[in-house]
């Protein structure tokens, strides 16, 4: 539905309220009689771009006496363009069981948009079971639904079963991705752009992984841009490139069985959201797990959504992600970017549970009226009041206990926030749920944390173009001791060891000398770092250690 805004105008406070399937809303207000301005005030909440409310905001008296109003917001849909929006996501993935994974979709355009379709691309770990839509096509992971003729704001949905392959290892990243079609973008673009538009990809080869940087759009790229890859959490690398239209260039990395992201800059004056970035875990070994969700995965267009969660051995039945996760302990990420909110429930009573309600008081570090409700397991009605409340009402849900139908007794739901605009470095953004089964006390979930901190990637690395020494470190990752060994024969005299986090903050340093030494990492919290050694002044090589 559409979130409608109704504000009070004797006191000013405000709600929003969500329409249903036919587009009616109610909403609730209390007025003194002996006051003046008995009122209601409309506006549409958040409206996307191809919605355009027909002038100012809807002013609605209510009559001496009158217990109720009705009242009709009117709009205009954007005409001129095919405005479809899907999401995509699912409760918990573990090793060797089903889940069962919802795609939601909705149109924001004025007219029928005929022959629509979704496309679903699995991840290789998951093995689709059956869905309540069938689905028209197979290639690959691929799996194409038609969805048919969609009406004028109208919206959808449908789940697929899956089954977790049971090799995956806990920890291990399974990312889905759904794009509906007609996928057409409905911002125009800057009228500098020069219909240049970057992609990219990540494939796992035999001992190498392969970047792919694509200029698919309609021209030449005005100048260089910059693309980063990140090892782990750690700087890699950081180079320029310059593509025609239709042009490719290939970036190689070792396959280490670390988890490997690129980050490409777009086109200047790029129409619409989409964010070039591709991520590779797990090739030559999975030594790393659980990274990919630290960054952020799902910045793209409307009509694409992109959906990654960790295998787990066991779930909290009832809690709530913040996605991206952030870097390190602090869970930092930078400010203006959005977070998807994933909260998770479960029935654990004794009894089938008719009706759910979660509410969800958000932190005054983020937008209220920004929040776009995402994929669930169940239909709900969405509500949010002027106080920065909002409300998930899953009713008649007959959601059965956990020892009855273990996977029928889960559910989820998604959305997504803004930030405010700039905010601080060191702003913290907590968040927490309560979830209400009928008329039991609140289950109240974990809460999520995350800490604003710009230029995450700042910390300097030698390059890989740079050829330094050999080191082994012997053992990685390691506990509490391991060996650095400078290939032998090598002798220095003025040896330098430093040690830093993630974030380039200096944490341990010693001196050595020959071509050996050992490292002492009892005071080392678990972790990902980087050592750099030195002969003096002279620079001699750089790594990654991982303290568990």
């Amino acid at each position: 539905g559409w979130s409608v805004e109704v504000t009070n105008t004797q006191f000013g406070l405000s709600q929003t309220v969500s329409t249903d399937a036919l587009g009616y809303y109610t909403a609730v207000g209390f007025f003194d009689p002996n006051l003046p301005n008995i009122g209601f005030e409309l506006s549409l909440s958040n409206a996307p771009a191809s919605i355009l409310p027909c002038g100012d905001p809807v002013v609605v008296p209510v009559p001496s006496g009158a217990s109720s109003v009705t009242a009709d917001l009117p709009v205009t849909l954007e005409t001129d363009c095919q405005a479809l929006w899907v999401d995509i996501g699912a409760p918990t993935f573990r090793p060797c069981m089903n889940s069962t994974m919802t795609v939601q979709y909705c149109s924001f355009s004025g007219f029928l948009i005929a022959g629509a379709s979704v496309e679903v691309t699995f991840d290789d770990s998951l093995s689709v079971l059956g869905s309540s839509l069938p689905w028209t096509s197979v290639v690959g992971n691929t799996y194409t639904f038609d969805i048919g003729d969609v009406d004028p704001a109208d919206c959808g949905s449908f789940t697929v079963s899956v089954q977790v392959n049971c090799g995956v290892q806990v920890g291990e990243s399974l990312c889905s991705e759904a794009l509906i079609f007609p996928a057409e973008n409905c911002d125009a673009g800057a009228s500098s752009w020069t219909g240049a538009s970057i992609r990219v990809e990540s494939a796992c080869e035999t001992d190498q992984v392969r970047f792919t940087i694509h200029n698919i759009g309609t021209g030449d790229m005005a100048g260089q841009l910059d693309f980063i890859i990140v090892e782990d959490v750690v700087m890699y690398m950081s180079t320029p490139f310059e593509l025609p239209q239709g042009g490719q260039t290939d970036i190689f990395v070792p396959a280490t069985g670390a988890t490997w992201r690129l980050e490409a800059e777009q086109e200047p004056g790029h129409p619409g959201f989409y964010e070039p970035v591709a991520w590779m875990e797990g090739c030559g070994g999975l030594n790393t797990p659980g990274l990919v969700n630290l960054f952020p995965v799902n910045n793209t267009d409307p009509f694409e959504s992109v959906f990654c969660l960790e295998a787990t051995a066991a779930i909290d039945p009832n809690d709530k992600r913040g996605f991206p996760y952030g870097l390190g302990d602090e869970r930092y990420i930078e400010p203006n970017q959005s977070l998807d909110y994933l909260i998770r429930f479960q029935n654990t009573g004794t009894d089938t549970a008719f009706n759910i309600v979660i509410v969800d008081t958000l932190s005054g570090l983020l937008q209220p009226g920004s929040v776009r409700p995402g994929a669930s397991s169940h239909h709900y009605t969405f509500k949010t009041d002027g106080n920065g409340v909002i409300r998930f009402v899953f009713e008649n849900v007959l959601l059965p206990d956990s020892t009855t139908d273990l996977e029928a007794s889960q559910g989820f739901v998604k959305f997504r926030i803004d930030q405010q605009p700039d905010l601080p470095e060191g702003a913290e953004i907590f968040n927490s749920a309560a979830i209400y089964f009928d008329f039991m006390d609140a289950v109240i979930t974990n809460e999520t944390v995350h800490r604003i901190k710009e230029d995450l990637l700042v910390l300097s690395v030698k390059e890989a173009s740079v050829e330094g020494l050999p080191v082994q470190v012997l053992p990685n990752p390691f506990r509490q001791w391991a060996t650095l060994r400078l290939p032998a024969g090598t002798q220095v005299g003025h040896g330098h060891l430093k040690i830093v986090d993630a974030y380039g903050r200096l944490v341990s340093e010693s001196s050595f000398q020959g071509h050996e030494l050992l490292l002492d990492g009892r005071e080392l919290r678990a972790g990902i770092y980087v050592f750099q050694l030195f002969d003096g002044q002279r620079w001699l090589s750089s790594g990654k250690l991982i303290v568990q």
